[in-house]
């Protein structure tokens, strides 16, 4: 859920720089605001977390590594 959110937090940080959202176009282009890199860089490194807590840490399902 924390991976979803900061995920969400990074298209949105993507998006007002690129294209401009909605009543905030004075942000686009200014890709070198000191918290806003900042912020990717958390959002960046819960992402990863989430991801690896995902894929790494979830059970072996049975008849993965079985000896036959």
């Amino acid at each position: 859920m924390a991976g979803g959110l900061a995920g969400s937090a990074i298209v949105g940080y993507v998006l007002s720089r690129t294209t401009g959202l909605p009543g905030a176009g004075k942000d686009v282009g200014n890709w070198s605001e000191p918290l806003g890199l900042a912020a990717l860089f958390i959002e960046g490194c819960i992402v990863a977390l989430a991801l690896y807590r995902l894929f790494m840490l979830r059970p072996a399902r049975l008849g993965d590594n079985q000896v036959r």
